[in-house]
């Protein structure tokens, strides 16, 4: 491979380390928070990952100039699998700089999923889908990608949604490579249960649907949201019953549409307001205007 214009470095999360969003770390000292650039809008102000938990949890980030994406891409996740071996990797977020942004012609999302699914297949074979973690994938720093991984031993089931076709399927229009990632990842390690939702907007098949309409996207991202959850054996209602500590992550494309999408979600039972993070982020098609994605956790029960 060519050699790069800048390194690749990654840290360590422990167990009191949290992610911030738009704002500095709170705390000195090296890894207590991995700090991501994206506006803070509304919510909870950071996303602790993971409190006494027997999750590995690790933050890749490198510059990226010009058309170096998806080498630098695939560097990370090289790296990424090679940490972590034979353990399950249960979930990934990637903040990808300029996501939608044409380059060489080709979107920089796309780019981007292309070295993704090299790295999986290099690392894992030519069947690697099996394996794959939930994710979300959103514009992050414009000059910048990060990277976190969560993984761990322990028994890992992933879930497709119903009614949308599962991205590491999509066909050739969406990309040289389909995105590599599942539709959520239910896992139980020595001591918690967790179900992982990746990041969800309204697609249906593998179309967008309601372009243009705030409203109508909420609506079909909370009813994919429903079915994935019912799919998943966590309910309907999102895991709102059954003793789950449940995180809400919302990604907007446009800050003015903070308190109109905020009051629609309020109509929706299974979003809990007052357990939601909401950030300013690119999303990884240009004509989606939001996207949720849920963290749920609970004490293992069997």
């Amino acid at each position: 491979m060519a050699a790069l214009s800048s390194d690749i470095s990654s840290a360590v999360l422990g167990a009191a380390d949290a992610v911030t969003f738009g704002v500095m770390p709170l705390e000195a000292g090296a890894n207590r928070h991995a700090h991501v650039n994206l506006p803070w809008l509304a919510g909870l102000k950071e996303e602790q990952l993971f409190a006494n938990s027997a999750l590995q949890v690790r933050v890749w980030r490198a510059a990226v100039a010009g058309p170096e994406l998806e080498e630098v891409t695939r560097r990370i996740y090289d790296a990424l699998l090679a940490d972590v071996g034979s353990a399950n990797l249960v979930r990934v977020w990637n903040y990808v700089p300029q996501i939608n942004r044409v380059e060489e012609g080709l979107e920089r999302y796309r780019a981007f999923s292309r070295g993704r699914a090299q790295a999986f297949e290099a690392a894992w074979g030519t069947h690697f889908e099996g394996r794959l973690p939930a994710a979300a994938g959103v514009g992050g720093s414009p000059d910048e990608l990060v990277v976190i991984a969560a993984w761990g031993e322990g028994r890992a089931v992933a879930w497709e949604n119903p009614v949308q076709m599962p991205a590491y399927r999509y066909p050739a229009e969406y990309g040289p490579r389909s995105p590599s990632f599942a539709r959520a990842t239910h896992f139980l390690d020595g001591r918690d249960e967790w179900f992982f939702i990746s990041g969800t907007a309204a697609v249906r098949g593998h179309a967008s649907v309601a372009v243009g309409d705030l409203a109508g996207q909420i609506d079909c991202t909370m009813d994919n949201l429903r079915l994935i959850g019912a799919q998943g054996g966590i309910g309907a209602e999102v895991g709102a019953d059954g003793g789950w500590i449940r995180t809400f992550k919302v990604y907007l494309r446009n800050p003015a549409d903070l308190a109109r999408a905020q009051s629609l979600l309020a109509g929706h039972a299974e979003f809990d307001a007052t357990r939601a993070l909401w950030v300013q982020s690119d999303i990884c098609r240009s004509d989606l205007l939001i996207e949720i994605e849920v963290t749920l956790r609970r004490a293992r029960r069997d």
